[in-house]
């Protein structure tokens, strides 16, 4: 429990460093002039890798409830939202335009997954309580009556 927290410190710190000094990374990293501008692009990926993670969790809990064909339809959905945010996007904003699309696309994929997850969950969850319920009359039921002191 303990080393998970030191990981969520880690990964925020390394992702609030990426975002309020993203362009000054790139611009250190690769020293041409060209990618000197791209901090509010790489501000923009940093919050689609954010959006990615926060969704992450759900392909693993579909596979669990056995739906791991739920994860891939909202692959596909985020994938046909990239292509069509990429064509609209990239001519007027060029590699934010980019970055745009990647993060609607990272978005869309983790809200879809926590909508199937979620309902699944609690449906399944719903079934579990009945299934219980109906035990435990079914052992009612087989009790004598007279270890039920009558």
């Amino acid at each position: 429990m303990a080393g998970r927290s030191v990981a969520r410190r880690r990964d925020g710190v390394v992702l609030r460093t990426t975002f309020f000094s993203g362009g000054w990374l790139v611009a250190l990293l690769y020293s041409r002039n060209e990618y000197g501008n791209q901090g509010p692009t790489v501000a923009v990926l940093t919050l689609a890798a954010l959006a990615n993670a926060w969704g992450s969790g759900t392909i693993h809990g579909l596979r669990v409830l056995e739906k791991p064909d739920l994860s891939f339809k909202a692959s596909l959905i985020s994938l046909g939202i990239t292509l069509v945010l990429a064509m609209l996007l990239i001519r007027p904003l060029g590699t934010l335009g980019g970055a745009c699309a990647v993060i609607e696309d990272d978005t869309a994929a983790a809200v879809v997954r926590w909508l199937a997850f979620s309902r699944l969950s609690m449906l399944m969850l719903s079934r579990a309580e009945g299934e219980v319920e109906g035990q435990c009359h079914r052992i009612v039921a087989d009790v004598p009556d007279t270890a039920m002191g009558q």
